[in-house]
């Protein structure tokens, strides 16, 4: 009564989004000729998606520190900081060979509405893969000087889908206190 046990691993593409997916196991015995298969589901937890059909900046977060994995609740900050976010682009086009080429550019306004910082493409990230990628992250990281007056700045952060030619703009506010 032996049965034979197979055990495989496979890797996951790069940047799954979470979600439930499936297996699709084929086994066939050449000897007998005869063959079974099977649908083997599993859960990936991880980054949640809203899927899109334009480019778009979803799950925007400020950080306290570089490798933080848990978001601030208040986006406050002390003048000398660094402040750092992540953010998501989903919704791009995908060239041939799932090809995406994303760029990405922001300005920080002061309180008095005036630019701190202006980098119309702060990153370029492109790439191809046999499967196609659900999100690219992006991040930011600004230093802020010890003098900088208290009070609400706003990052304006525009994600271009360079394919598409499509872009969005997304508003975030941090202060200075």
């Amino acid at each position: 009564n032996w049965t034979p046990k197979r055990r495989t691993s496979f890797l996951l593409p790069s940047f799954v989004a979470a979600g439930e997916f499936r297996v699709h196991v084929l086994v066939k015995d050449l000897v007998a000729k005869t063959q079974t298969e099977t649908d083997l589901p599993f859960h990936i937890g991880g980054v949640q998606i809203q899927p899109s059909s334009t480019v778009t900046i979803e799950n925007f977060h400020f950080l306290r520190h570089e490798n933080d994995t848990q978001p601030l609740e208040v986006a406050a900050y002390a003048p000398g900081d660094k402040i750092f976010a992540r953010f998501i682009m989903v919704g791009y086009g995908l060239g041939p060979r799932n090809h995406y080429h994303l760029s990405y550019g922001l300005i920080v306004l002061r309180p008095d509405g005036k630019p701190f910082v202006e980098q119309t493409t702060a990153a370029e990230l492109e790439a191809e893969s046999f499967y196609p990628a659900r999100f690219i992250p992006g991040v930011v990281a600004l230093i802020t000087s010890s003098n900088m007056p208290h009070g609400e700045y706003v990052i304006v952060l525009t994600a271009k889908d360079l394919i598409s030619g499509e872009s969005y703009v997304s508003k975030q506010a941090f202060s200075i206190e």
